[in-house]
Parts: structure tokens; sequence; C-alpha cells
């Protein structure tokens, strides 16, 4: 560390002094060593270790078979199905919370409109 020669001067509210050049310079010189190292095990892991240094296993033999499933294969969802599909969806989600009807006539159990339901549960609040 830097060694005062007297009293430090904080009248300017910092320290008015430099850091050490030799000090900085070493440090950085250690950093970029250190660097510099762990670089070089990475490699020496990476080329002599077998598998990298990763674990990994041989495919089962069950696996080496398993062919692909022959036609008709199973159909993936297009960007227009997927978007008619969410639009219906949105559409039935909006009709369900707007509307009156039957979650489970047998029990008893109702739906109301989700207005109607705020509007109760803002009352029973008031309460």
């Amino acid at each position: 560390m830097h060694k005062h020669e007297g009293p430090i001067d904080t009248s300017k509210g910092y320290e008015q002094s430099d850091l050490p050049i030799k000090d900085v310079t070493i440090g950085t010189i250690v950093f970029f060593v250190f660097v510099a190292a762990c670089i070089v095990m990475a490699m020496v892991v990476l080329k002599f270790v077998p598998g990298g240094g990763i674990g990994v296993p041989e495919p089962s033999k069950t696996a080496r078979q398993r062919q692909l499933p022959t036609e008709p294969n199973p159909l993936l969802q297009n960007n227009v199905t997927a978007t008619v599909d969410m639009q219906r969806l949105r559409a039935n989600e909006k009709k369900a919370l707007e509307s009156y009807g039957w979650v489970d006539e047998k029990k008893g159990v109702a739906r109301i409109p989700i207005e109607v339901a705020i509007e109760r549960a803002a009352q029973e609040g008031a309460k």
C-alpha cells in the first residue's frame, strides 16, 4: 500500500493521490495469467479426457433400432390453424364469461356473466 508521509488532506472531499502504477500493473498481469491458465486447463480437459470431460452415455440397443413412424405421420399445427384455433378458443371463453349457463345442471351449479359477478362481489364487500 501507498504510505502517506503526513496527514491526509481531505478538505476537497476526496483523496488527492493516485493509485500506485506498479500495483495496478502487477494486478493486471496476475489477472491475465490466471485467465490464460484457465483456458489452457480447459483445453487440456477437452483434448485428453475421453468425451471432453462430459459423461455421454452410449445410446441403448432399442434406441438405435427405433425407427420413425411410417406414413401417415402426425400432423404438425401450422400458423394458420393455430391462429384460427386461438380465435375460436378466445370467442368461446368470451361467450362463457358474458352469458348465463349451467356448469353442472344435476348439482345445480350455474355460471353468471362476469360483470354481474363483479357487481355482486362489490355489493357484498360493501356490507
